[in-house]
């Protein structure tokens, strides 16, 4: 329990990245899980887009896509009501909406491109590739620095 009562204490038990269990009980500690969680999350939306491409050749995907998308939505808005709250307890404020990098839909862009994608978080590389590979595009993947740099590399050449 936090001993100053003017800080609101949210206690829970949450797998890190490796899974293992670690506790939630201060403000940077919930930031922390409200990034993880958006981790997350974006597979989920990845997911979505790919449903939303196949769904062109089989109808029956477009109402299951349409479902998990407004389910998925819900959660990030949760996710970033969350935030704002918690950040606002910490600056003594009232609640806001915490921002989030919103990606354009790969279906918007042009066909044909050369992507990147660097990110620590394999299921996130995983599911936007598939997503990208799917809109047409061709995809590299880099977990790191040193591999974004050695990709793009290959990619110029």
């Amino acid at each position: 329990m936090n001993s100053d009562s003017s800080q609101p204490t949210i206690t829970a038990q949450i797998p890190d990245r490796s899974g293992a269990e670690r506790d939630v009980g201060c403000p940077s500690d919930l930031r922390t899980a409200v990034h993880d969680l958006r981790n997350v999350v974006a597979p989920l939306r990845n997911a979505v887009q790919l449903l939303r491409f196949r769904g062109k050749t089989d109808p029956a995907l477009a109402p299951i896509a349409d479902i998990i998308d407004r389910q998925v939505n819900e959660m990030i808005r949760m996710l970033n009501t969350l935030a704002g709250a918690e950040s606002a307890a910490a600056e003594g404020a009232a609640p806001k909406p915490a921002a989030h990098a919103v990606a354009t839909p790969a279906s918007k862009v042009a066909v044909g491109r050369r992507v990147l994608i660097v990110d620590d978080n394999v299921a996130l590389l995983t599911s936007l590739s598939s997503v990208l590979r799917e809109a047409g595009h061709g995809v590299k993947t880099a977990e790191d620095g040193p591999q974004a740099l050695a990709a793009r590399c290959k990619l110029e050449s």
